[in-house]
């Protein structure tokens, strides 16, 4: 008899503090969720949001988020959508191999609209250099493991160059040079999907070699310093929870800083002398390859060109939707540089349009 009022208690002791931490993750998650409309709850995102804002909210979802991520790499070498686990600690984003519906006729939009922006360019005299990123799995198919890349992504990266250097417009294929390199593997993370500041040297110094000699820019002078690598915690093994660093080692990156060499008297004078004709005459546009600061690829390219960069590029976007930003927007309008460089990494080519065609 006492043993059935000991579990009555114990029952009750579990539910009672079941309803409290229920209670105050709910409100929680309540908090963390955008207000219930009509609208996103007859089309169905709210719902899902909720669940997840409260499912992060559990006390013990990020233990054993990270245990079942541990599990199931320990037992079938694999993470969750999103990554693809090669050999050795290399990642790869499983976007480098997708087959999407429709992708064939993305890709001819996509460069449609490359074709419709080098013409837009054209007519205001502003030269085009689109630089095509490969993708991580192309440059290095001997750390696949037991995945290989499908056919469907095959040509990607050779039509992409062949049919805009058909259309006139300038392409350098970064594929070649990364290969050429006698240290290939450090050009790119194994546990991210971009390249290191390393790859983005290598990328900066093959744009810049076609640019001087072709084109007329103000020069200043820059001047990159750094190398002291650091831990990196690269951004796909966000898909791999609670890998410890002796299954799969974090990335060592290496940090670098440019800066214009010059000092104040003649910053100042430059200005008072040439005005507006100091501004910059190249433009970059590009996505998290260039946008981001770890990688230091405008500062790259500033160094190798000797001339200054309006950097136009945007580490949330691709690059179809960040060129769209730019060449509608009010900078463009109003001012017109001598060279664009475009970053367009290979993977984006398939991805459905979001962007409105130029007129």
């Amino acid at each position: 008899m006492a043993g059935k009022y000991l579990s009555g208690f114990f029952l009750i002791i579990f539910m009672t503090v079941s309803m409290v931490v229920c209670g105050l993750v709910l409100g929680k998650a309540i908090k963390d969720t955008v207000n219930p409309t009509f609208e996103n709850i007859w089309v169905g995102t709210w719902s899902p949001a909720f669940e997840k804002a409260l499912g992060d909210a559990l006390p013990i979802s990020v233990p054993s988020r990270n245990f079942w991520g541990a599990t199931e790499y320990d037992l079938f070498h694999e993470g969750r959508k999103g990554v693809l686990v090669g050999a050795e600690g290399w990642l790869f984003t499983d976007e480098e191999f997708s087959c999407l519906p429709h992708a064939e006729k993305h890709f001819e939009q996509n460069l449609e609209y490359i074709k419709s922006v080098h013409a837009a360019f054209k007519k205001r005299n502003i030269a085009l250099v689109a630089a095509l990123i490969p993708a991580k799995a192309r440059l290095y198919p001997e750390h696949l493991g037991r995945h290989a890349v499908p056919g469907c992504r095959e040509k990607i990266y050779g039509h992409t160059m062949e049919t805009l250097e058909q259309d006139g417009i300038k392409t350098i294929g970064l594929l070649p040079v990364f290969n050429a390199s006698p240290d290939k593997n450090a050009l790119f993370l194994k546990t991210d999907t971009h390249w290191t500041s390393d790859g983005a040297k290598l990328a900066a110094q093959a744009i810049a070699d076609h640019i001087k000699p072709s084109y007329s820019l103000t020069e200043k002078k820059f001047a990159t310093t750094g190398g002291e690598a650091e831990r990196h915690e690269g951004d796909l093994l966000r898909y791999l929870p609670g890998i410890a660093e002796d299954a799969i080692p974090r990335d060592a990156l290496k940090h670098y800083k440019t800066e214009q060499v010059q000092d104040a008297s003649q910053e100042d004078m430059a200005s008072s002398l040439f005005g507006d004709e100091n501004a910059p005459v190249v433009t970059l546009v590009g996505t998290s390859y260039s946008a981001n600061p770890l990688w230091n690829f405008p500062g790259f390219l500033r160094t190798d060109l000797q001339a200054d960069i309006l950097d136009m590029s945007d580490e949330g976007l691709g690059p179809f939707t960040v060129m769209e930003k730019y060449i509608t927007g009010d900078v463009y309008k109003n001012s017109a540089p001598v060279v664009v460089i475009w970053e367009i990494p290979e993977r984006y080519m398939t991805t459905k349009p979001e962007y409105l065609p130029l007129e």
